[in-house]
């Protein structure tokens, strides 16, 4: 587990055999906490060998637009390690992906649940 002095948000990797990295994001992911989620973000794939990367927002209690732009740039922040798709995410990261018009967020949309390979089903 990554720790430092952003005491509200904790960032772990799961670094799966099947070349995943599961990164599990939690607490509050908001302007006060972004750059701290991007460096812990950077730090956990730095010694991983995954080539896709799957977060699990599911106990991230807090998300603003500057958390949603944050998770929009994984996606080119780590084009090197491979795909990013959200696996699950709780009531913030839904409400705001809503209220922004509902278009797919790294491949998530709210009510949506995955397999473990990252594929979505109804």
């Amino acid at each position: 587990m990554i720790t430092s002095d952003c005491p509200s948000l904790i960032v772990d990797l799961d670094g799966r055999p099947d070349g995943v990295a599961v990164i599990y994001v939690k607490g509050e992911l908001g302007s006060e906490s972004v750059a701290e989620f991007r460096t812990r973000i950077a730090t956990v794939l730095a010694g991983s060998d995954a080539d896709k990367i799957f977060l699990d927002l599911s106990d991230v209690s807090f998300c603003d637009c500057a958390g949603m732009r944050a998770l929009e740039a994984l996606e080119s922040d780590h084009a090197k390690v491979g795909p990013v798709r959200i696996v699950a995410a709780g009531e913030a990261v839904d409400i705001l992906v809503r209220i922004l018009g509902g278009a797919p967020l790294l491949g998530y949309v709210p009510g949506m649940t995955t397999g473990a390979d990252g594929s979505f089903t109804g």
